[in-house]
C-alpha cells in the first residue's frame, strides 16, 4: 500500500530494500593505478670488514697497575631538617595560609595548600552567579530612577 506507514515494500520483488545492480559501479582490477606491484627485494646487509687489533708491546703486557684505595674519611652525621612550625588552630584557612607561606614546608605541599586556600579566598563568578548580579544591579538602578514603584497606600482601619 503506497502511502501507508510501514506498508511500503513487502513480498513482491523490487519493492523495498537493496536492489541488485543499483548504486555506483565498483572499480575494475585492470586499472593501472590499482594493479599490485612486485614486492621489493629483501635487504641483505653486507658483512663488516674485520677489525684487527694489534697486540700490546711485550714490555707493557707484563706490567699491571692497581689503583690506590680511596682514603676512609669519617663523615659527620647529617643534621636533622628543621620542622615546620605551623599554628595549632581550628580554622583551616589560617592553617593553609601558614603552610603556604612557610619556607620549611616542601614546595609540593606549599603549592597544594595555595590551591586549596585560593578556593576560599577568591570566589568564582559562577558561585555568585552572573544572573544574580545582573538582577541586583537592575534593582538598584530601578530604585533610583523615575520608574521606581511608588509607596503602598495607607490602610485605614475603623476610620482612624
Amino acid at each position: 500500500m503506497a502511502g501507508a506507514k510501514g506498508r511500503s515494500g513487502g513480498a513482491r520483488p523490487n519493492t523495498g530494500g537493496a536492489r541488485p545492480g543499483a548504486g555506483r559501479p565498483r572499480k575494475i582490477a585492470t586499472d593501472p593505478q590499482i594493479t599490485a606491484q612486485e614486492p621489493p627485494a629483501p635487504y641483505v646487509a653486507a658483512a663488516p670488514d674485520p677489525v684487527v687489533i694489534p697486540p700490546p708491546p711485550p714490555d707493557l703486557a707484563a706490567l699491571t697497575v692497581t689503583p690506590p684505595a680511596p682514603p676512609v674519611v669519617a663523615t659527620p652525621p647529617a643534621p636533622e631538617p628543621e620542622q615546620a612550625a605551623l599554628p595549632v588552630t581550628d580554622d583551616p584557612l589560617v592553617f593553609l595560609l601558614a603552610a603556604m607561606n612557610n619556607p620549611l614546608v616542601p614546595l609540593a605541599q606549599r603549592v597544594r595548600a595555595a590551591i586549596t586556600a585560593a578556593q576560599y579566598k577568591h570566589t568564582r563568578t559562577r558561585d555568585g552567579g552572573k544572573k544574580d548580579a545582573r538582577k541586583k544591579a537592575a534593582g538598584e538602578t530601578a530604585a533610583a530612577s523615575k520608574f521606581a514603584p511608588g509607596a503602598a497606600p495607607l490602610k485605614l482601619v475603623n476610620g482612624k
